[in-house]
């Protein structure tokens, strides 16, 4: 390799590594900075290297080409696939804080990250020798950028101007023409047989990306919120899979030794394929609504929560929630409390937004009896609430006998089997796999008292045990569905999930659930936890991780090398032009221009040392076979 290669290959891995590190600042990026920055200089000296410099033994550069594209396509796979499980909710609130000149949180990473992706376009071409192209694209990236995140038109029309003047330029139009066209048929197509059969192209071709990501990196920010993969449950259709993340959302201060339930979402009936959403018809309990940067006061009617996440959108409530309290910047967001007697923000809190909920026991009006009791019971459930008594017993003793029921010969699993398509879920639950997680349990129970008259409903939300300061935390382990029945004048929790409560929570998981019962031991540490520390915490990075990493694409891609070797070395082409070349460099002409004979005998004139003479016996054998083939006549068909 020349000196000045290296020189230029240094430069420019230096100024592609510096746009990134002063973006990665500016954006205000709560993360480990240096593996971020030696990833891109690692992968532009690859670029540079494996396009642009030259190198004595020619296996070194084709070494380079394969281990960056092994490395850029993982790149560009990991962001698609984070891309793909981003809630526009993230994007919305992260382009409003940074319009405000506080951008915030993981998604500026991420945002870092798209940035670095985006501008190998113009290191692509500056490494292929078109600076112009190189400095149109640099200027049509930045503007676009500047206009789409500040919603500046002018910004965003000029950054069409230098891709316009490249296409004029090179006169050129079919590079945007025939992708253009193409595009707009498919859509056309697409959109014409959507319109006719009510399907659209992702029913017959949909990848399930979340639980690729919930496999790679279950903790992953921006899947904080997708159902069954992060931190909620969403009960309103059968779950047959959870991956609960260990990412925390918020940190609770109240009362110790305390299990406090706090809701997100009710529902009240069940269709046959989902269940309907709590209508509060009666508006049985008002929640206020206050602004003011109070300090948390330890007191037995008071919780404290602490936002931990990047923002949250939605503040659970336990059922005797009376007033909110959030901090006074909160103050000119918009608010509502739903029916499920949650609290939305928009845009959401900020990460440290510390909220105070005041609880007051109080009795609750009597429930629109006919929604909570409406469900569509199969016919095998209400035998079995009449089984369990559901017609001669009180409301508490039969409400004992179904929770004795459900804790009986059921097994907890993350897993839960699919029913076939022709029978209801919760029965095929209850009669035939007895596998399930907590909304198996709650929705199953709702069930049994639906089928006795009981008005009950299913909440989901997060179950959180505080320790002896009166101190816990919510990550996705603490998620969780329960059921509520309207008793003595008011709602009541009751847990239908033995495991929750159980002393020995593996004797009701089978012993060959891995997942299950890894969960568990998550669930169990993280309640073992004596204090939580309430400042924010930078993820830390294993330096050896990105070594064996690295180290890892070094063999894999010397592997695909001497695959790629032995596969072409049999390949008589590929050997004749390998050998044509190598004897090009000693300034012999192509077979092309004096014939594979001439050529032969140029060749031996060559040889000097043993080496050469080792080479030169291949070369010959090549060229006989290669005369072999181009001049031997087609065997005749045999008489027959």
């Amino acid at each position: 390799m020349r000196f000045i290669d290296l020189i230029s290959g240094l430069a420019v891995s230096f100024v592609y590594t510096g746009l990134n590190a002063l973006l990665f600042f500016l954006l205000n990026v709560e993360w480990t900075w240096w593996p971020f920055l030696v990833c891109t200089l690692v992968l532009s000296l690859l670029c540079f290297f494996s396009r642009r410099a030259s190198f004595k033994h020619r296996w070194i550069q084709s070494l380079l080409k394969i281990l960056f594209r092994i490395v850029f396509s993982a790149v560009l796979i990991a962001v698609l696939l984070q891309l793909s499980v981003t809630q526009r909710s993230f994007a919305d609130a992260w382009l409003e804080s940074t319009r405000n000149g506080e951008p915030f949180g993981f998604f500026s990473f991420f945002v870092c990250e798209l940035y670095a992706l985006l501008l190998f376009i113009p290191l692509f071409a500056f490494c292929d020798g078109h600076y112009l192209n190189a400095a149109c694209f640099f200027i049509s990236e930045h503007f676009f950028a500047v206009g789409f995140i500040f919603q500046n038109q002018t910004f965003t029309f000029l950054s069409l101007v230098p891709v316009l003047f490249l296409i004029l330029r090179k006169k050129k139009w079919q590079v945007i023409l025939i992708p253009s066209v193409c595009a707009v048929l498919c859509s056309a197509g697409f959109a014409f047989y959507e319109n006719k059969s009510g399907k659209s192209f992702s029913d017959f071709i949909s990848i399930d990306t979340s639980k690729i990501m919930s496999a790679i990196a279950p903790d992953f920010p921006l899947m904080a919120h997708i159902s069954g993969y992060g931190t909620s449950v969403n009960a309103e259709e059968p779950l047959y899979t959870i991956s609960p993340s260990q990412k925390e959302i918020m940190s609770v201060r109240a009362d110790p030794f305390e299990a406090y339930y706090l809701a997100t979402k009710c529902y009240s009936s069940w269709d046959g394929e989902k269940w309907s959403a709590f209508q509060d018809e009666n508006e049985s309990r008002h929640v206020d609504v206050f602004f003011a940067d109070e300090k948390f006061v330890p007191r037995s009617n008071q919780i404290e929560l602490t936002v931990r996440d990047d923002f949250l959108s939605v503040v659970p409530l336990t059922n005797l929630t009376e007033s909110v309290t959030l901090p006074a910047e909160y103050s000119s967001s918009d608010f509502f409390v739903s029916d499920s007697k949650a609290l939305s923000v928009s845009p959401g809190l900020k990460k440290n937004a510390a909220i105070i909920l005041r609880t007051e026991n109080h009795a609750d009006p009597e429930p629109d009896y006919e929604a909570l009791t409406s469900s569509k019971v199969p016919e095998s459930i209400r035998k079995l609430s009449e089984k369990l008594g559901a017609s001669v017993l009180d409301k508490k003793a039969y409400i004992a006998r179904a929770l004795d029921y459900l804790h009986g010969e059921f097994k907890y699993s993350l897993e839960s089997p699919k029913p076939p398509k022709d029978k209801d879920p919760y029965e095929f639950f209850l009669f035939t796999s007895k596998t399930g997680f907590c909304t198996w349990y709650a929705g199953s129970f709702v069930l049994l008292m639906h089928s006795a008259g009981i008005p009950c409903r299913m909440v989901e939300g997060y179950c959180a045990v505080t320790n002896g300061i009166g101190r816990a935390n919510i990550s996705g382990l603490q998620m969780h569905a329960w059921p509520e029945v309207y008793l003595d004048g008011r709602w009541q929790i009751f847990e239908a999930t033995a495991v929750i409560n159980a002393q020995n929570p593996y004797l009701f998981i089978n012993p060959d659930d891995a997942k299950t019962k890894n969960y568990i031991s998550k669930l169990l540490a993280d309640s073992e936890k004596n204090e939580l520390s309430l400042e924010s915490e930078k993820k830390s990075f294993d330096f050896w991780f990105l070594i064996y990493g690295f180290a890892v694409i070094l063999v894999l891609s010397a592997l695909v090398l001497l695959i790629r070797k032995i596969i072409l070395s049999k390949n008589l082409s590929y050997r004749a032009k390998w050998i044509v070349k190598i004897y090009g460099r000693k300034n012999i002409p192509s077979p092309r221009e004096i014939g594979w004979l001439q050529w032969k005998k140029e060749v031996e004139k060559c040889s000097k040392t043993e080496k050469e003479n080792r080479l030169s016996k291949d070369a010959s054998r090549i060229a006989d076979r290669m005369i072999q083939k181009l001049y031997q006549a087609p065997e005749s068909n045999p008489a027959k």
